[in-house]
């Protein structure tokens, strides 16, 4: 899983949740648009898709490439058409959620301010993308 994140705090609350779920050690954390371009460049570069994300959980609000500049960017490869992408952002501007399924989103999911409702939604995101979903790794 890619997480890109600009803000420490819900980075590492939310790398600490995951780490209740033994999730944690698959995780890549991104602190803005730029690095996490990179990295899943340089995956891709790899030939190894394999290595390619299960999910990527992307904010909206970054430095460098916005989360939308970086949602539309990724999804004009046809390999990365094929990885789930969540955006989990604190808007719930409805212009938000419309330009994030416009320009690719699997889903969109409001971080919840209150410990325990963050931690039942990371989950069910991580349930439903990493376990339920089913991905072809074969582009």
């Amino acid at each position: 899983m890619v997480l890109v994140e600009d803000n420490p705090n819900d980075a590492e609350l939310t790398i600490h949740v995951l780490g209740k779920k033994k999730l944690s050690k698959c995780v890549y954390w991104a602190t803005d648009g730029i690095k996490a371009k990179n990295y899943l460049n340089d995956l891709l570069k790899s030939k190894d898709l394999s290595k390619l994300p299960k999910l990527v959980l992307l904010d909206i609000k970054l430095p460098g490439i916005s989360g939308f500049d970086l949602l539309q960017q990724l999804r004009s490869d046809p390999v990365f058409r094929q990885v789930p992408m969540v955006i989990f952002s604190s808007s719930e501007e409805e212009d938000d959620i419309a330009l994030a399924y416009k320009l690719g989103a699997n889903a969109y999911v409001c971080k919840p301010i209150e410990f325990n409702e963050f931690e039942r939604t990371l989950f069910s995101v991580c349930e439903f993308w990493l376990s339920v979903n089913k991905t072809v790794r074969n582009f």
